[in-house]
């Protein structure tokens, strides 16, 4: 009788704590179905992330909402570093324009033009005393930033995020 050894070594270690998230893993083989989310949510990492975004959009606003309203966009080719913004103050209900605005920009990253459409607009709607803004835009980053939802590390960001803090602090509501 002859026994055939494996071509491989084996090696068997005890998996560290959160190695890889591979002991998550594989805990989430043995975690009932109605708790798989919160093992998911274990697996998301925590850097960079200060609390759950809400859930916000303009579609929440009640139909008969009286008030401002800004959106603002910005983009950049980075190969050039050139870029622009736009702003728009509406006022609500019936989205009458009250203002727009475009802005070219040199020297900036997508997110650099993302934050000047806000500041630049945020200036705007301060120069017309509005009180309450509901503020609206497409950058996932700018807008958790300006929440406090997620950390600003880069220094270009934080000097635009300093900004929008004080323009918060110097006027009424922003939402």
């Amino acid at each position: 009788m002859g026994v055939i050894l494996s071509h491989w070594d084996i090696t068997v270690r005890k998996v560290q704590r959160d190695e890889n998230a591979l002991a998550a893993i594989m805990g989430a083989g043995i975690t009932p179905r109605e708790h798989l989310d919160e093992v998911a949510e274990s697996l998301i990492p925590a850097k960079g992330r200060v609390r759950k975004p809400p859930v916000l959009s303009v579609e929440m606003l009640d139909n008969t909402y009286q008030g401002i309203v800004l959106s603002f966009d910005g983009a950049a080719k980075t190969s050039t570093r050139r870029g622009s913004c736009g702003c728009i103050l509406w006022q609500l209900p019936g989205w009458k324009v009250l203002e727009a605005r475009g802005f070219i920009l040199d020297d900036v990253s997508v997110n650099d033009a993302e934050y000047n459409g806000l500041l630049k607009g945020v200036k705007m709607a301060l120069d017309r005393q509005v009180e309450n803004l509901v503020v609206m835009g497409d950058s996932r980053i700018v807008i958790q930033q300006v929440q406090g939802l997620i950390n600003c590390h880069q220094p270009n960001l934080q000097k635009h995020l300093a900004e929008c803090e004080a323009q918060k602090e110097s006027s009424g509501s922003c939402t």
